[in-house]
């Protein structure tokens, strides 16, 4: 894993997975899959900033309990 936040490098990651079908599926032109990879691609990404910004939450109040 890189020298970043493992929060951001999860994100980065399930861009790039995304991005990488994404592609694939405008090689294919069926238009009903290119909408259904949009919507689970959006999907999948509010879950990921949820659970970033739970992190988040959670190792402020970590930083501020060890103060």
């Amino acid at each position: 894993m890189p020298e970043i936040d493992p929060a951001a490098w999860l994100a980065d990651e399930a861009h790039a997975a995304f991005a990488a079908q994404r592609d694939l599926g405008r090689a294919g032109g069926d238009a009903a899959a290119q909408i259904s990879l949009a919507c689970e691609s959006l999907k999948t990404t509010t879950r990921l900033m949820h659970v970033i910004a739970w992190l988040a939450t959670r190792r402020g109040e970590v930083i501020q309990a060890g103060q």
